[in-house]
């Protein structure tokens, strides 16, 4: 299993510290990005970029309730910890299906239990296993940003710029994925819609969040808008 990609939201680099040091005694592999603000993470948030967000209730400038609740807004699965001195609270982390509600000073055995709710929702989410430089390579689908077709290789674009190369053709690996949320969009393309920021139809190209660009066929561009704002509008709907 892949480290745990966590987002800590926290004001006081006190209590930051204090999670660093929670994280190495639990033994558990992560990846951290740390916010000061609410509003700073969402700016950087999208649909399955984090396994698990450690949210402070009270912070000096969006507090923790009104970020979750526009977290959720986006992403109604993320394991989301509130983390606090109040109990006050309890209500809006019902309402907002937050998954723990941890009391500061943090314990080590919360915190530990914590992590291990957000590894078992891991485990569960679907995964496809590819064979790369020799070695079969466990892929969680909603990593795969997009996959380029070059020759007789497949170079999978995982999210945080990982790229998984393997032997394969794009008509095969696209039949072992749901659509939605992947499109193919280009004979050489398959792209997953919850990682598109943008369409460019001058370029006839999808934008990704982390920067990259997945080309559309000519003939395509129309399709392409038509299945982006239907994808979009569903999970809104939902």
């Amino acid at each position: 299993m892949r480290k745990l990609k966590l987002a800590i939201c926290e004001d006081e680099e006190k209590e930051y510290q204090n999670f660093l040091t929670l994280l190495e005694k639990s033994g558990v592999e992560n990846e951290v990005d740390y916010f000061c603000d609410g509003s700073d993470l969402l700016k950087q948030f999208y649909q399955g970029k984090y396994d698990l967000i450690f949210m402070d209730i009270y912070m000096n400038q969006m507090n923790g309730v009104e970020t979750v609740s526009k977290i959720r807004e986006i992403d109604e699965h993320v394991p989301i910890a509130f983390t606090t001195t109040s109990k006050d609270h309890f209500a809006d982390g019902f309402r907002l299906r937050v998954n723990r509600y941890l009391e500061k000073p943090l314990q080590q055995s919360d915190f530990n239990e914590t992590l291990q709710m957000a590894q078992e929702a891991l485990k569960l989410r679907p995964h496809i296993t590819v064979k790369s430089e020799g070695k079969d390579v466990e892929l969680m689908e909603s990593d795969i940003a997009f996959v380029e077709q070059s020759r007789h290789h497949l170079f999978i674009n995982m999210t945080g710029s990982k790229k998984v190369k393997t032997l394969g053709k794009l008509d095969d690996f696209e039949k072992h994925l749901p659509h939605p949320p992947f499109y193919r969009c280009h004979k050489s393309y398959l792209v997953n819609l919850t990682q598109v920021a943008s369409l460019d139809k001058e370029n006839r190209m999808f934008v990704m969040k982390e920067g990259d660009y997945v080309y559309i066929r000519r003939a395509s561009i129309y399709e392409a808008a038509r299945v982006l704002k239907q994808f979009l509008f569903s999970n809104v709907r939902d």
